[in-house]
């Protein structure tokens, strides 16, 4: 609310900081792009996500079947 009143009184640093936040609320980005950029993955989770999708020869075996069943 300071902000706000801060920008309605003719603050001009307050008004443009005001109108930017209402711009990241949004969702929306005015000039910097129209669409956000995707989070970069770091270096671990490139190479757990690398390991999920591993196929062919060293792809995990799959589970055994089960021959019992116990119901």
């Amino acid at each position: 609310m300071a902000q706000y009143r801060s920008a309605m009184a003719g603050n001009a640093s307050a008004q443009e900081k005001f109108l930017r936040k209402g711009e990241v609320e949004a969702g929306t980005q005015g000039s910097e792009g129209a669409s956000p950029q995707k989070q970069k993955l770091g270096k671990k989770e490139e190479r757990q996500q690398a390991a999920a999708n591993v196929s062919g020869k060293f792809a995990p075996p799959a589970p055994p079947k089960l021959v019992v069943n116990n119901a």
